[in-house]
């Protein structure tokens, strides 16, 4: 029995499915090698998103747990060939972290997240991903109040850090960008 289970929402078909679920058992091992697990759930959705941009929705928020929403819009078969392997090796990464950490601010948002960009890179031997922007030093200093608001905050709004907020300032992908930059930084 794999230790793992993946389960799908009623509008993927079952081409879909197999696809899906052969690209899984070809990573899954490999991950399952680098921090063994049991019991782990794979749940994938679908959004509706007309986009050419907005591949996946993914998340890991709880142990044992991860959740990937592809957006139909797109290829679905290009989708699963080009993305799925970093994306499931970024939520695995998530998923281990929340076995050992609970807290959730914005210095965790941003170390887990820089951890896991930098973990996937790694783990599919890829440059860095398109959500990954690069940060002036006037936005980062713009950014530093709010920063030092929300930082150890846990009832802080992790979707302006992550999707951003043109009224506030935070670009899209910033605890990506960010958090990938100060543990870049920090390793080199």
């Amino acid at each position: 029995m794999k230790p793992y289970q993946v389960t799908f929402s009623d509008d993927y078909n079952e081409i879909e499915k197999d696809l899906v679920i052969k690209h899984i058992d070809f990573e899954m091992p490999k991950l399952l090698k680098i921090h063994p697990e049991k019991e782990i759930k794979i749940e994938f959705l679908s959004i509706y998103v007309e986009s050419k941009y907005l591949y996946f929705s993914a998340a890991s928020d709880e142990p044992r747990k991860m959740w990937f929403k592809l957006n139909r819009f797109n290829n679905f078969s290009d989708v699963i060939k080009k993305q799925l392997k970093s994306t499931l090796a970024h939520e695995f990464h998530h998923m281990i972290r929340w076995t050992y950490n609970d807290k959730f601010n914005l210095a965790e948002l941003l170390i887990n997240e820089g951890l896991a960009t930098l973990f996937s890179m790694k783990f599919c031997k890829k440059d860095c991903p398109l959500n990954i922007k690069k940060l002036s030093n006037h936005k980062i200093k713009y950014l530093i109040p709010l920063i030092k608001r929300d930082l150890l905050n846990e009832k802080f709004d992790h979707r302006i850090w992550q999707k951003g907020d043109e009224k506030i300032g935070i670009p899209a992908s910033f605890a990506y960008s960010f958090g990938y930059k100060l543990v870049k930084d920090f390793y080199e």
